[in-house]
């Protein structure tokens, strides 16, 4: 959730998706979803960052072929 902070003089900001790649708030994004672009005085304002994570392999996979463990 997004909101203005109090200090703001503004009674609206304009934002855009770009706004939240920031390296402070995200390193890897694929993408970002803002729910409205108009954040104004007192509202909130979702917003989704999806990020890409390194997936490890594992070492010593274990397959199962059925019979007794």
């Amino acid at each position: 959730m997004v909101k203005l902070k109090s200090s703001v003089k503004q009674d609206h900001i304009d934002l855009r998706e770009k706004d939240f790649l920031r390296k402070e708030i995200t390193l890897s994004p694929i993408a970002v979803a803002v729910d409205r672009l108009r954040l104004a005085r007192g509202e909130k304002i979702m917003v989704l960052i999806l990020e890409k994570k390194p997936v490890f392999q594992e070492v010593n996979p274990f397959y199962y072929s059925g019979g007794s463990k």
